[in-house]
């Protein structure tokens, strides 16, 4: 491959040589695809394509997700995709973010649990501190406990294998943790949690009200998206394993500390 010398945005000379592949990526500029000024089609294709790329690990560094614009470091973050300890191996399950774009990363968790049949843990109202059930042992065939704690950041999930909802749990000391999925029912079962409560957010009316033509339309469409997922996929399955459960609707407040 031909080499070049490198030129900055200023039209000096940089002290060094690289190739023309490299010289490209530097010079070649940030597609404008700000989702703030993008319909509802082509801002729903942007999530999408958000969210599947936390499955990699590269990153522009200060490049906004949702902007597609460079920040400083004070004006730009990364975060976790909500319930990525279900489906992502560290260090995937990242978004960058900047700060005036924050409110659109709910767009992205939403339809993360929509692809993935998930419900995070942090919206219901299960303890952190569990009963671990793992297998009988011994002649009298006695379940045998641990003490240990649902993972952070998961999410409970329908297995295909045991046609039940799971949910992933640890446990073990703090030299060696392991990590397993158990039955939901069970795991309340023997923690005596009678009932659930299922507490999913979505973007609150008088907030959207206040937002652009252009995120007022993204943000309805995926409170119904997410509304209509959780009465098709999520709902049935409690339902048909009989588990005691209430269900109430809260509003993202995007003035508090993200949940997790």
């Amino acid at each position: 491959m031909a080499s070049q010398t490198a030129q900055t945005a200023k039209g000096n000379l940089n002290p060094y040589v690289c190739g023309e592949g490299i010289i490209s990526k530097i010079v070649k500029p940030v597609p404008n695809t700000d989702i703030r000024e993008l319909g509802l089609t082509e801002a729903y294709d942007k999530i999408n394509k958000i969210v599947v790329d936390t499955f990699f690990t590269s990153m522009y560094i200060g490049l906004c997700s949702f902007t597609n614009k460079i920040y400083e470091e004070d004006d730009i973050f990364c975060r976790y995709i909500r319930g990525c300890a279900n489906t992502h191996k560290i260090p995937g399950g990242m978004i960058q973010s900047s700060n005036e774009a924050e409110h659109f990363l709910e767009c992205c968790n939403m339809c993360h649990n929509i692809r993935n049949l998930l419900f995070p843990v942090c919206f219901t109202d299960l303890p952190n501190d569990v009963k671990v059930p793992r297998s009988s042992k011994g002649n009298n065939g006695e379940l045998k406990i641990s003490y240990g704690n649902i993972t952070e950041n998961s999410a409970i999930w329908r297995s295909k294998s045991r046609d039940c909802l799971h949910i992933k749990v640890e446990f073990g000391g703090p030299l060696e943790r392991f990590q397993k999925s158990v039955s939901l029912k069970s795991l309340m079962e023997v923690n005596c949690v009678k009932s659930i409560s299922i507490n999913p957010r979505v973007y609150g009316d008088d907030y959207i009200s206040r937002q652009t033509d252009n995120a007022q339309r993204l943000f309805n469409f995926f409170n119904q998206k997410y509304r209509d997922f959780l009465a098709e996929e999520i709902i049935p399955e409690f339902e048909k394993e009989n588990i005691p459960f209430k269900l109430e609707y809260k509003e993202f407040d995007f003035t508090q500390p993200v949940i997790y």
